[in-house]
């Protein structure tokens, strides 16, 4: 049994890792920009080119980039300023909750009541050195970190019941080293 309450920073990591990806997208991403890079330096520069197909070359490569830069400013400072607001709105996540597991499921009591979730209910399971995230579906998850285990023992107990019923998510198969 642990007690769990989320703060900002659990839920901010709980978003960082929701949105990892594998290696298999980033490659297709890199592949698609390589090729729409080449594509357009092959506008620019060809010989060939007649002068009003140049100003697409520009356009392609353009793209390429600010795909890129797009990505990263979202990563880094669009998308964490939206979670930090949207925490702050909602105030369920700021209650307390009493989580306990066995064999059959989990079971969250708090305030507001009573809820008991099968393991067969969640879909796959995610987790890092600071946030655990269980799916309910393909986009929908429940955050628990990690800091809320009172022991490594408890982490460990709860980590191998959620592994036992509850497929692993492929992205993060191999667990980082802590």
């Amino acid at each position: 049994m642990i007690t769990l309450r989320l703060e900002e920073a659990d839920v901010l990591n709980a978003y960082r890792l929701a949105a990892r990806h594998g290696w298999k997208r980033w490659l297709a991403v890199a592949t698609a920009s390589a090729v729409t890079l080449a594509a357009g330096l092959a506008l620019i520069l060809g010989p060939w080119t007649p002068p009003d197909l140049r100003a697409f070359g520009w356009m392609l490569g353009g793209a390429a980039a600010g795909g890129w830069i797009g990505g990263t400013v979202a990563r880094r400072w669009l998308v964490p300023r939206r979670v930090r607001r949207r925490y702050r709105e909602r105030q369920a996540t700021h209650r307390a909750s009493t989580l306990t597991w066995d064999e059959t499921g989990m079971t969250i009591d708090n305030e507001n009541g009573h809820m008991r979730a099968p393991w067969s209910d969640f879909v796959k399971w995610r987790a890092d050195e600071r946030v655990m995230l269980l799916y309910r579906s393909r986009l929908l998850f429940m955050t628990i970190p990690k800091r809320v285990f009172g022991t490594p023992g408890a982490l460990r107990d709860f980590e191998s019941h959620a592994a036992a019923h509850v497929p692993r998510d492929p992205v993060t198969k191999r667990a980082r080293p802590r």
